[in-house]
């Protein structure tokens, strides 16, 4: 599918901006919050993208996404998400281990595993730190892989 770099807007009832192919709907530029942190979703070939960037106004997302566009999916202009599969466990920049999975209902999330400066491990699942202490990072990724640690309930 090529798109035409002269994209035409049309404002919805709620602000938002679509622009559409004939009667398919190309993508939307929309204030994220409504303090005016504009961004936008293109619905490309490869699935929907979302603009990497926030802008302070509607014109200025409308001009990204259609830079965007004609760049293609593989553009800066786009943020890439994360990989919907579990890759296991993998240094992380700030130290300790990260993983991408599903735990426990089907819905991905981040897990983490991190020492602490008494120097027990201890593990966070979606920013929530799990029940428990452990002696070793393998014990605490092995309490988050087994499904059975759960977050702490202060």
């Amino acid at each position: 599918m090529t798109y035409d770099p002269e994209i035409i807007w049309e404002e919805t009832g709620t602000g938002s901006w679509i622009t559409l192919d004939g009667d398919e709907h190309i993508g939307t530029v929309f204030d994220k919050d409504n303090q005016h942190r504009w961004g936008g979703v293109w619905n490309g070939p490869n699935g929907a993208l979302f603009l990497a960037e926030t802008h302070i106004t509607a014109d200025g997302a409308k001009r990204a996404f259609e830079r965007g566009v004609v760049e293609g999916s593989g553009s800066d202009l786009w943020s890439h998400p994360r990989p919907k599969r579990d890759q296991g466990w993998a240094p992380s920049k700030k130290g300790g281990l990260y993983r991408y999975g599903r735990w426990p209902r089907e819905k991905f999330a981040i897990a983490t595993v991190k020492q602490a400066k008494s120097g027990s491990w201890y593990g966070t699942r979606d920013g929530e730190m799990i029940d428990g202490w452990f002696d070793s990072a393998r014990e605490a990724m092995r309490c988050i892989d087994s499904r059975a640690c759960v977050p702490r309930q202060d």
